[in-house]
């Protein structure tokens, strides 16, 4: 798969939104939509390297990898970037967009199950996680 610069922009600005709307309870500063397209810029390795690893082909790039694979990233910045509130809001995101809710109790649970394993280097156990919470709400909505 081949991006260009300008087909990423458009992912960073859709994403960016996403996370400003779905997680911007604090207010961080207009200086971090910089950092956060340089991180999903680099996301764009690991996700390379992801595909890769499993003998996988990519042939679109979707917002859920590029938040995902961001977080390593958004962590080696100055702000100050709270990994919780960043998987809540993909959670969020989700729900939005396949208009379901997920049971708040699971969801804390599985926000912290996916916090832990970031902070274990586990990013695609994570991705695999929440890539299986997507295809969940896909198939409920479908019903």
């Amino acid at each position: 798969m081949n991006i260009t610069e300008k087909e990423l922009a458009v992912y960073c600005d859709l994403v960016y939104d996403i996370y400003k709307t779905k997680a911007n309870f604090f207010g961080e500063e207009d200086e971090f939509k910089e950092a956060f397209y340089i991180a999903a810029s680099h996301s764009l390795i690991d996700i390379a390297n992801y595909a890769k690893k499993v003998h996988i082909n990519i042939t679109e790039l979707e917002v859920v990898k590029i938040l995902v694979f961001s977080i390593k990233h958004l962590q080696n910045t100055k702000f100050n970037f709270n990994i919780e509130r960043y998987i809540r809001s993909i959670f969020s995101y989700l729900e939005q967009t396949y208009a379901i809710k997920f049971d708040r109790d699971e969801l804390h649970q599985s926000i912290k199950v996916c916090e832990n394993l970031i902070n274990e280097d586990q990013t695609i156990s994570v991705y695999t996680f929440i890539k299986g919470a997507q295809e969940g709400a896909r198939a409920e909505r479908n019903v």
